[in-house]
């Protein structure tokens, strides 16, 4: 045997060496793809969550259940780096139909607690029996920001609206009835 022919050497190989290695190199591929998408499973398990990103704790819902006309809200969430918590309020019963009033929330972040007292047209003792939807949303804090310098206050609505503005996620949403009695909130 000549020293070309020795395997290692630059001599051809059969079809059933280069069928090996073809074999051997494929099931390696396998084995390395299977394992990382192993890994990105478990880390995607790892860090859902059960728990909703926004939750409405309170006012309560269902029959019976009633909200003041400043009605203090409370809740939860995990809310990002970069954006805000969002409190929209909205009277969905009774004529004329009424804007949406956005309220902005500070969140304490190491709990994940916030609250907002919001008002159910408190001022008009009127609406007194219409119902309300309230929703939760988050929006980048620039947005935020920018409307409220066009129009919000600090102690009141961030701004009133007839349309959503942009937001990120989940919007979760209860609808409540207002009890008599007024205020201003």
């Amino acid at each position: 045997m000549s020293d070309n022919a020795k395997p290692g050497n630059g001599a051809p190989e059969t079809g059933a060496k280069r069928w090996k290695k073809a074999t051997a190199v494929t099931g390696m591929a396998t084995a390395l793809v299977g394992l990382a998408t192993a890994i990105v499973q478990f880390t995607q398990a790892g860090t859902r969550s059960a728990a909703p990103a926004i939750a409405i704790t309170s006012p309560g819902t269902g029959a019976g259940a009633t909200a003041s006309a400043c009605q203090t809200v409370l809740g939860m969430a995990n809310v990002a780096d970069g954006m805000t918590l969002i409190v929209a309020v909205r009277r969905t019963t009774g004529t004329p139909r009424s804007k949406t009033k956005f309220y902005r929330v500070d969140t304490a972040r190491s709990t994940g607690r916030w609250n907002v007292t919001v008002s159910l047209e408190g001022e008009n003792p009127n609406t007194a029996g219409q119902w309300y939807s309230i929703t939760a949303f988050t929006m980048p804090v620039g947005w935020a920001d920018f409307l409220e310098k066009v129009g919000g206050s600090a102690d009141g609505p961030l701004i009133t609206a007839s349309t959503m503005p942009p937001y990120d996620g989940e919007a979760p949403s209860i609808d409540v009835q207002r009890v008599a009695g007024q205020g201003f909130c």
